[in-house]
């Protein structure tokens, strides 16, 4: 009788890369995910934002998120978002974190990677559990305007989300650098911001 050998037991695991990048908002950093073995396509990682929009905010805590919105098509005219694969009618997912006094966007890329790693081994719906690296740091010099990654009415919420609760939208409109790093130019700020009321400015989505 043959003897018995041992076998270890390996879990294969899909890499996906994680590039993150600042922006002109130094609030936040922006961080979405490439298939490995094709560059232009989205990672698939619908999975983990069902988990975190049905977390209440639990996730959001572990991860460092704030939210889930989409990538902007900056070769596109006007706002459309980016899709996560040609021809697709899918726009590429981007999570979006708060970037504390001490953070960078490689210190937070990298723990949000150890972070969706950990949490996507434990998904039944991934075939392969993914496995996320930490690739680049796509911070230009200077940062871009927040509206180059995100189109306007996602940075309007997200400037919603940090100032209307306890500012004036007036005072908002004449912040020139404020306007200028989630639009582009205070010009713009100012047409997006002019037409809501004060009720809908309050209105935090």
């Amino acid at each position: 009788m043959s003897p018995f050998v041992s076998k270890k037991i390996t879990t294969n695991k899909q890499t996906v890369w994680l590039d993150s990048v600042g922006t002109a908002v130094d609030d936040f950093v922006l961080h979405w995910c490439t298939k490995n073995n094709k560059p232009t396509d989205a990672a698939y990682i619908a999975p983990l934002k069902q988990a975190f929009m049905d977390s209440a905010g639990q996730l959001a805590d572990a991860w460092h998120v704030k939210a889930f919105l989409f990538r902007r098509d900056p070769m596109a005219e006007g706002n459309q978002y980016l899709p996560n694969r040609e021809g697709s009618n899918f726009g590429w997912d981007v999570m979006v974190s708060v970037q504390g006094q001490d953070d960078t966007p490689t210190s937070l890329g990298t723990q949000l990677a150890e972070e969706l790693t950990a949490f996507a081994a434990n998904v039944p719906d991934f075939r392969t559990p993914p496995a996320f690296n930490f690739r680049h740091d796509l911070t230009t010099n200077p940062p871009r305007p927040l509206n180059y990654y995100l189109c306007d009415g996602d940075c309007l919420s997200l400037l919603k989300r940090l100032y209307s609760q306890d500012n004036e939208k007036d005072s908002i409109m004449e912040n020139e650098e404020l306007m200028t790093s989630y639009f582009g130019s205070i010009e713009l700020g100012q047409q997006l911001l002019r037409p809501l009321s004060d009720a809908v400015w309050k209105d935090v989505d």
